[in-house]
């Protein structure tokens, strides 16, 4: 125990000084030795003889010493590796237990970095999880990372999985300065080995060990993270409307508020939302029986369907409306969507051949929309009220205007 408590001290002094501890060292203990020895041998100890001893026991013991030196220094760099392999190891359990119990994307890829950052305090980390689509951006979450650093992140998610990390790096350092900061990025394997995000690191450059072991977090988080998105996608099989095939209000209810919590922890991420709502069903209805009028709830619904993204998520919120969830989308963006879903409306009509009036026979497909997006609003939860309110609108001025005003 003594050995490795003043070896430690030891190192931890210049080159000059610990050279010259081990020098006197040498000196102390063979100036101890070296006489006893003479006297016991020789029988007398003269001046020369004594300075010859001293000189002799100094060139053996140095290195001896330094050798001692060199094993106590060895021991102490194993002790501290092994203390901080123990350290991420029980970082790592911890971690899988997290997972266990957690069942929000958000929060396991919060709890990660947060991990991360107490085992690399010098850093701070950033995951930019992708999408089907190269531009748009399924899950975020940072730890220590600027509003600005987190803009530029989002908007470059497409060049950090193509391998465009030096042009993102260039952009950091523009906006941001450099503050002796240095950036990396490692990739993050989904099934298969693909490249779906990307880990940014801030802060001091990291080795190759400190490398591997981050990875070894990211493969084990990846792995829980996509196991969570399996048993969503099992969800949505369980929300699915029976009779359009479109999601149902609860799943839309609980996509809203993913879609919240992303853009309230990540100002640069929005989504749009489009409210649905069928003209013309009551007469319908009426007039032809709820037969008919399911005929025209499931034509809306595929039209949606065919006019939106993958990415997109359709739901029936109501007998006759729907909402369209529009992830990584801004207002203006949402202008592409409803002119697809405009050019589609007006191609469709449905045939009721078998009806005597001919009023009847021929039903065109006719909805009020509104449309409201998280970039024209300070508060997110708001926007399903503001889509809201502007397909009444819509729907009013629709029923207002004799020209389009159905049975």
């Amino acid at each position: 125990m003594a050995l490795p408590h003043f070896t430690s001290h030891l190192m931890n002094l210049r080159w000059p000084h610990r050279v010259l501890v081990v020098t006197s060292l040498s000196v102390i203990a063979a100036g101890m030795i070296a006489p006893p020895l003479f006297m016991l041998f020789g029988g007398t100890l003269g001046p020369s003889v004594l300075a010859t001893a001293l000189i002799t026991a100094v060139l053996v013991a140095s290195p001896v010493v330094y050798i001692l030196v060199m094993v106590g220094k060895i021991a102490q760099e194993a002790t501290r590796v092994a203390a901080r392999r123990n350290e991420i190891f029980q970082s790592l359990l911890e971690s899988s237990a997290v997972m266990q119990k957690n069942d929000r994307v958000s929060a396991l890829l919060d709890d990660m970095l947060v991990r991360l950052h107490q085992l690399w305090p010098d850093n701070h980390f950033s995951i930019v999880w992708g999408s089907g689509r190269s531009t748009m951006v399924r899950f975020f979450s940072s730890h220590g990372i600027s509003k600005e650093e987190k803009r530029i992140l989002i908007h470059n998610n497409h060049r950090l999985l193509e391998s465009g990390q030096a042009e993102v790096v260039v952009q950091l350092k523009r906006v941001c300065g450099n503050e002796g900061r240095h950036w990396q990025f490692l990739p993050l394997h989904g099934r298969k080995g693909l490249v779906i995000g990307t880990l940014a690191v801030k802060g001091l450059c990291l080795s190759r060990a400190d490398e591997e072991i981050i990875s070894l977090f990211l493969d084990q988080s990846a792995a829980a993270i996509q196991n969570r998105l399996l048993t969503i996608e099992l969800e949505k099989l369980a929300n699915i409307d029976s009779l359009t095939g479109v999601y149902n209000h609860n799943y839309f209810n609980k996509e809203l508020e993913r879609q919240i919590e992303l853009k309230e922890g990540n100002q640069g991420i929005d989504f749009s939302l489009l409210v649905v709502d069928v003209n013309g069903l009551k007469g319908l209805n009426d007039n032809l029986g709820h037969l008919a009028g399911n005929r025209l709830i499931s034509a809306v619904a595929d039209l949606l369907l065919s006019s939106c993204r993958e990415e997109d998520c359709v739901a029936r919120i109501g007998g006759d409306e729907f909402a369209v969830i529009c992830p990584g989308t801004r207002l203006d963006q949402t202008q592409c969507l409803l002119e697809r879903i405009s050019r589609c409306s007006q191609a469709q009509i449905l045939d009721f051949d078998d009806h005597e009036d001919e009023d009847f026979r021929r039903v065109p497909i006719q909805f009020s929309i509104g449309v409201a997006s998280s970039s024209e609003i300070l508060n997110a939860r708001s926007v399903l009220g503001l889509a809201d309110k502007r397909m009444y609108e819509n729907k009013r001025a629709f029923y207002d205007n004799p020209t389009e005003k159905q049975r």
